[in-house]
């Protein structure tokens, strides 16, 4: 297959045309924005939303999961190469909850917050701070998508990697944020790149 960086994106607007036809489902709100690079076995997520954290108390459709989302995205574009993916990255963290548990583990003070490449890496099979990354709303996607296609994936296992980039670098490209939560005081954005090795590999924390 051609290596290639393709986007995918998708949402449920408001149809009030159709409101009367029967069989009509409400839109949900869901959002999945997230680039597919097969040269570099990488999946970029950048901005989702699920219907059912959007929907609320309205009907959502079973497939709601971003990770079965960006998986059936990934499979559509590798195919029998999907067992290659090996780097997914959730760019440009805002969202309070997430960066409230980065800065923790870091014990980051505000005017020492710079993280730059390679940043700091964390295992959760062996590391408190790698299983705390996982349990974030910027981990689960990650726990279940490799739990739920383990056998394609053959067994892999997440190792997150931490690091910053400022807002000077990315500000021109403004569909990359995540902005729920924004905070606009915040000048330095978090990038978790989860790398996924085979569980027997050895695998060390850097710092």
């Amino acid at each position: 297959m051609a290596s290639a960086t393709r986007e995918f994106r998708g949402i449920r607007r408001r149809s009030e045309a159709f409101a009367d036809r029967p069989g009509f489902q409400p839109p949900t709100g869901g959002y999945y924005h997230n680039r597919i690079i097969t040269a570099g076995h990488a999946i970029i997520a950048v901005k989702n939303y699920s219907s059912k954290f959007k929907a609320l108390d309205r009907p959502f459709p079973q497939l709601n999961r971003w990770s079965d989302v960006v998986w059936l995205s990934w499979l559509t574009e590798t195919g029998s190469a999907a067992r290659n993916l090996k780097y997914i990255i959730r760019s440009n963290i805002v969202t309070r909850s997430t960066r409230d548990v980065l800065e923790y583990i870091r014990g980051a003070r505000q005017d020492d917050m710079q993280l730059p490449w390679p940043g700091v890496t964390y295992d959760p099979q062996t590391t408190r701070e790698g299983k705390a990354l996982l349990a974030t709303s910027h981990g689960q996607g990650i726990a279940y998508l490799v739990g739920d296609h383990s056998d394609v994936l053959e067994r892999k296992m997440p190792v997150a990697r931490v690091f910053t980039v400022s807002s000077e670098e990315i500000y021109e490209d403004e569909d990359m944020n995540d902005n729920s939560d924004f905070d606009d005081n915040s000048f330095l954005y978090y990038y978790i790149l989860w790398e996924l090795h085979h569980a027997s590999n050895e695998r060390t924390q850097r710092s």
